[in-house]
């Protein structure tokens, strides 16, 4: 059976209402960033649950994976590699960015984002690593 994690921490809720009259309710951890939970119901269950009806129905739609991450400080960082020089070669891009991640950064860091999806210019290739920290003071 799974531990549970139990922190005081800062956190960010954004409710908001789609097109189709679903109302998303979003928890995100205040230092990291990270979605802890998110629910949909319809507007009608959320007015009975704005209006104190214990229990009301609603359907999660994701949780957060690592809770150990919850309540730590998110650091991100924009590190460079080589580029490659066949145009358009994304998947010989995301090899060079792999073995530079692993080379240099993958003993204290995740990659984050191979930086693939944005055109850049120059000599370099551009991507983001992550980690996670306690925040100060801890």
């Amino acid at each position: 059976m799974a531990q549970t994690v139990k922190k005081n921490v800062p956190a960010k809720v954004t409710i908001s209402r789609s097109n189709n009259d679903a109302v998303t309710i979003s928890i995100n951890d205040g230092l990291s960033g990270l979605l802890v939970a998110e629910v949909e119901m319809s507007l009608e269950e959320c007015a009975l649950a704005a209006t104190g009806l214990a229990r009301t129905p609603c359907r999660l739609v994701s949780h957060i994976e690592d809770a150990g991450i919850i309540g730590m400080k998110r650091i991100t960082k924009s590190v460079q590699c080589d580029k490659v020089n066949s145009i358009g070669d994304r998947k010989a891009q995301h090899e060079a960015v792999m073995a530079d991640f692993q080379k240099h950064w993958a003993n204290a860091w995740s990659l984050h984002n191979d930086g693939l999806g944005s055109q850049q210019h120059g000599e370099r290739h551009t991507y983001t690593i992550i980690r996670f920290e306690p925040p100060d003071g801890e």
